[in-house]
């Protein structure tokens, strides 16, 4: 019985400690219109949450700095479907826009897969 009560805990922990988010030498600023972060290691998820009313523009500004793995920017829809994604090996530096066809709160995942450097964020919701 306590054979099964350790496998159990252990099976528990282990899941716990790879759903996480690990973050190394983070450094990040995440107020108002803005989300910068520079780290040495990112392996997990950041959102960010939006309310978008229909009709209404999304800007989003992205200059990613990608030194090794990947850095993913995916918008999602408030049903959960993701809208935009798109991965990173390398720098880059862009603005998306998205026109919501229905008023909601949109979320933004930013996805860290083993990825050093940072990402610099900036938003602006207009009519």
């Amino acid at each position: 019985m306590k054979k099964r009560q350790f496998a159990f805990v252990l099976v528990l922990f282990a899941l716990l400690f790879t759903a996480c988010t690990r973050q190394i030498g983070w450094v990040g600023f995440n107020y108002s219109d803005t989300f910068d972060a520079t780290y040495q290691l990112f392996d997990g998820k950041k959102t960010e949450k939006f309310q978008i009313g229909a009709g209404d523009t999304l800007s989003l500004t992205y200059d990613l700095d990608v030194d090794d793995g990947a850095l993913t920017l995916e918008l999602v829809s408030p049903e959960g479907e993701a809208i935009w994604a798109s991965s990173f090996l390398d720098d880059a530096e862009d603005v998306y826009e998205f026109t919501a066809q229905a008023s909601g709160r949109y979320t933004l995942n930013i996805i860290g897969d083993g990825t050093e450097g940072g990402f610099d964020l900036n938003w602006e919701i207009s009519d």
